[in-house]
């Protein structure tokens, strides 16, 4: 257990505060509004923008410590921070927030290893921040994109009474698409209608503030700097206005992955393990399923009359608010429901007479990342097991069963130029954090 008052004495003194560099050059704050500017060496070297935030009204930023405020900004500039090899210091920081930035660049550093992070960031006071109020555990925060994934979660803690905060200004939610987002915020709103929950939304630049071109040329072990150094991070910035000021102890952040795909990135057990801040944490969900395995849990609710047809929507062209049908993302989860005898159609996917061929050119052109070939794996597996039972298939799957997919994963830029995540070394760190024991051999 490290001893935060010493280590913090001892990062003041190793670079004395007087010569330190402010990571942050001003705040200004109107209610629910945020805007922070870096300092202007930072912004230079890292940011193509200020951030800026906009949450609903009832989230009043006035109310909150300035250790606070500044969260959804250091959140997710702490991995630029740390690659810089400089000292940035901010006034202050939220004490549990202060030991959470420490175990997490351990773990950044263990992902990898050959990266020089070099960088702090030093609080001149550390806060320590308690909410006025908490609700109780039949309550929870889930984040929410209308996904598989998110989809899965919220069903899964269908007995909770859950507040579903979603973000406009993600990749497939971008801020010059004002339609888009109306048509989606009215989904989501209705999904949680249907079910009894309740909605909050921010607006924000987080996604488009930094520039990630910077990254690619400063470290060949990460090839994507958002999801390898920030995702579930800045997540955790993001929402923690909204989680302090309306009493809610945790954020559930629904898996992406599993622990077999094993590639580095910042959405893991051992990411939001090591989050906290004011009391509150963060619960990676579902981290032992796989995409099959959440489409038979939703098929599995659906036959037991627990849940209706839900509205789905994965798509990568995010033109318009449907499922395209043709993408990696559509093709894969028509693909796992077809596996499993249901009708893409029940959950708003249309399967197009040229799907079939265009998923099969992916696959033979490399076109696909590890994850996904893997996940098709996962759907040819379930396929052979349903005809060694003897079941009917209502699709044609001959051209699937006859793919050598661990041929395909060796051509992906996964297997050729990335380190696979060490649990073991992990789990050594961070002992309390539990991992399948088929890992730790």
């Amino acid at each position: 257990m490290i001893d935060l008052k010493k280590t913090f004495l001892i990062m003041l003194l190793v670079s004395p505060m007087i010569y330190g560099k402010n990571l942050i050059k001003s705040v200004i704050i109107n209610n629910n509004e945020m805007k922070i500017l870096a300092h202007d060496g930072f912004k230079s070297r890292f940011l193509k923008d200020d951030f800026f935030a906009i949450y609903e009204k009832d989230i009043n930023l006035e109310k909150l410590d300035d250790s606070l405020v500044i969260m959804p900004f250091i959140m997710h500039v702490l991995s630029a921070v740390w690659i810089s090899g400089e000292n940035y210091y901010v006034d202050s920081m939220d004490r549990d927030l202060f030991y959470s930035t420490l175990q997490l660049k351990k773990v950044i550093k263990a992902m990898y290893p050959k990266t020089p992070w070099k960088g702090n960031l030093i609080p001149r006071k550390v806060v320590h921040n308690t909410q006025e109020f908490q609700r109780d555990d039949s309550h929870m925060a889930l984040l929410y994109s209308g996904g598989l994934d998110s989809t899965s979660s919220s069903f899964f803690h269908r007995g909770k009474k859950q507040l579903l905060i979603t973000a406009w200004g993600q990749w497939d939610l971008p801020l010059n698409k004002p339609e888009l987002w109306e048509t989606m915020s009215k989904r989501f709103s209705a999904f949680a209608q249907q079910y009894g929950h309740t909605t909050t939304f921010v607006k924000s630049n987080y996604h488009d503030f930094i520039n990630n071109e910077v990254f690619h040329a400063m470290s060949p072990e990460i090839s994507d700097w958002r999801m390898c150094t920030i995702e579930n991070i800045g997540w955790a910035g993001l929402t923690a206005p909204i989680l302090f000021l309306k009493g809610y102890k945790v954020l559930c952040i629904a898996s992406s992955d599993t622990w077999g795909y094993g590639y580095p990135f910042a959405g893991h057990p051992f990411i939001d393990s090591n989050i906290s801040y004011a009391g509150i944490r963060l619960e990676h969900d579902m981290f032992d399923y796989t995409r099959l395995d959440k489409i038979e849990y939703i098929k599995q609710l659906k036959k037991e009359g627990i849940v209706k047809n839900p509205w789905l929507f994965v798509c990568k062209n995010r033109e318009f608010a449907i499922n395209c049908g043709k993408c990696t993302k559509c093709l894969l989860t028509i693909m796992g429901f077809l596996a499993l005898g249901e009708n893409p159609a029940d959950y708003d996917f249309n399967l197009c007479p040229e799907s079939t061929i265009t998923l099969k050119e992916m696959i033979e052109k490399s076109c696909l990342s590890y994850a996904n070939i893997e996940n098709f794996s996962h759907i040819q597996e379930k396929i052979k097991q349903r005809i060694a039972r003897g079941e009917k298939t209502t699709h044609d799957f001959k051209w699937l069963l006859e793919m050598d997919f661990q041929s395909y994963i060796k051509h992906t830029a996964e297997y050729k130029f990335q380190r696979k995540i060490q649990w073991k070394e992990l789990h050594k760190l961070f002992p309390d954090i539990t991992v399948p024991s088929c890992y730790l051999a």
